[in-house]
């Protein structure tokens, strides 16, 4: 009978676990099911820009990791953007690229600034993140206030959308990181 009772009980005790654990976790839509981190947890670390997709003032945008197109001429090769998300609630960026036209680089970009949580603690869904954030200048200034929707956060995905298309020209960029 002792058994039963101990097996019973930690059977439970599973169940709660697994049931807050689940709950607590996916925020996303494309978030994992079960993990054990917070997703500030997930979030603070470093992280490294690899694709964009969408369009910014009406116009196509494209990055596979190097080239930054903008409706269909290469406005920027051997681009790289960076950003490090700490415990602080402060981020660390770095963007390097070279003109695709004069073959120039241009000034390496970075700040250092703090970010927040948009709206409630709970739902975890929204980023602020100071204007300076805008990988490769492709959101244009009447657009950038600094918002951005997480679409994923994994322990090694990021993906951040800005949509923006209360004005004359829309935009609408995705932003696909991977962590460092």
């Amino acid at each position: 009978m002792r058994k039963y009772s101990y097996l019973h009980l930690f059977i439970i005790t599973v169940v709660i676990i697994g049931s807050v654990t689940i709950q607590s976790c996916k925020k996303g839509k494309n978030d994992p099911l079960i993990s054990f981190r917070s997703r500030a947890g997930r979030l603070c670390r470093e992280w490294k820009l690899t694709n964009i997709t969408g369009y910014s003032a009406n116009n196509s945008v494209t990055f596979d990791g190097s080239h930054v197109i903008d409706a269909n001429d290469t406005l920027w090769v051997g681009a790289d953007f960076d950003i490090t998300f700490n415990k602080d609630a402060t981020v660390n960026f770095i963007e390097t690229k070279t003109n695709n036209s004069s073959g120039a680089a241009a000034p390496t970009i970075s700040d250092k600034s703090y970010w927040v949580w948009l709206n409630s603690k709970k739902s975890k869904e929204f980023l602020l993140l100071p204007q300076s954030v805008n990988p490769f200048g492709l959101i244009p200034p009447a657009t950038l206030n600094g918002e951005f929707y997480i679409d994923c956060l994994k322990a090694t995905k990021l993906i951040l959308v800005c949509d923006d298309e209360s004005g004359i020209a829309t935009t609408k960029l995705t932003y696909t990181f991977t962590a460092e």
